[in-house]
C-alpha cells in the first residue's frame, strides 16, 4: 500500500560541532507514515545505528559513546550511508530539533560518497516552532520540560528523537499551524546562519517568543 505522507524525525550524535571536520557517530530516527486521508500519522519504523569514525572520540562525556562501543557495535560510514538513503527517501519530510545543524552533517557525509547529490527534501525544524512560541532558552531539554514530556534524557540519538516527536505532538495540539514552518528556519541574527544554506529553505532572523517566522 502506498503512503500519502512520510515524515522522518532524526537526530545525530557527532564527534564535535564542525560538520566539515567532525563525524557522525550515532543516528536515531523514527519513520511516520499516513496511508489514508483520515488516518493519523503512525510510527512504522525505528532506527538506531552507531557509526565508526576514522579517529578517536574525544567528547564521550557529552553523549557517553566510547571508542569501545563503536568498535564493538558500530557500522562503517559507507554502510551507514547506504542505510540512511533507504530511510530518508526523496519524498520524505525531514524533521529534527535544530535541523540546520544535523542536516549539514548529513550533507557533508553524503558528499563523500555522492559528490553531486543535494538534499532537496522538505525540511522542518521543531526548534523553530518552539522558539516562535517561547522566550529563551530554547534547547530540547527546555521544550521537554515546558511540555512535560516523559522521555528519558540521555543525549543519545534515539531518545532525543522520541523526545522531539513528543514535543512535536504537543506543539501541534497547542496550535496546529505546523505546516507553515516547512522549509522555514530561524537563526540568531547576532551570529547569522550556521553552515550551508539549503535552497528550499527560507532563513528568517528569530530571537524567540514573537512568532517571527509566521507573523
Amino acid at each position: 500500500m502506498k503512503y500519502l505522507h512520510k515524515i522522518v524525525i532524526f537526530d545525530l550524535e557527532t564527534t564535535g560541532f564542525d560538520f566539515n571536520e567532525d563525524r557522525i557517530i550515532e543516528f536515531g530516527a523514527v519513520v511516520l507514515v499516513k496511508f489514508e486521508k483520515n488516518e493519523s500519522l503512525k510510527i512504522v519504523e525505528e532506527h538506531n545505528f552507531l557509526i565508526k569514525p576514522p579517529f578517536p572520540i574525544m567528547n564521550s562525556d557529552i553523549h557517553h559513546i566510547t571508542d569501545e562501543m563503536v568498535e564493538k557495535d558500530g557500522i562503517s560510514e559507507e554502510e551507514f550511508y547506504k542505510k540512511i538513503k533507504e530511510i530518508i527517501t526523496d519524498d520524505a519530510i525531514v524533521v529534527a530539533y535544530n535541523t540546520q545543524f544535523d542536516i549539514n552533517f548529513l550533507r557533508t557525509m553524503y558528499k563523500r560518497y555522492e559528490p553531486d547529490y543535494e538534499i532537496e527534501n522538505d525540511l522542518l525544524d521543531v526548534m523553530a516552532i518552539y522558539k516562535d512560541r517561547h522566550k529563551y532558552p530554547h534547547k530540547l531539554d527546555n521544550a521537554v520540560e515546558m511540555y512535560n514530556v516523559n522521555v528519558k534524557n540521555t543525549h543519545r540519538a534515539l531518545d532525543d528523537v522520541l523526545a522531539t516527536y513528543e514535543v512535536f505532538k504537543k506543539l501541534a495540539i497547542e496550535n496546529n499551524n505546523i505546516n507553515k514552518y516547512i522549509n522555514k528556519f530561524g537563526y540568531n541574527p547576532k551570529y547569522g546562519v550556521s553552515g550551508k544554506r539549503f535552497k528550499q529553505v527560507t532563513y528568517i532572523p528569530q530571537k524567540g517568543g514573537n512568532n517571527e517566522i509566521i507573523s
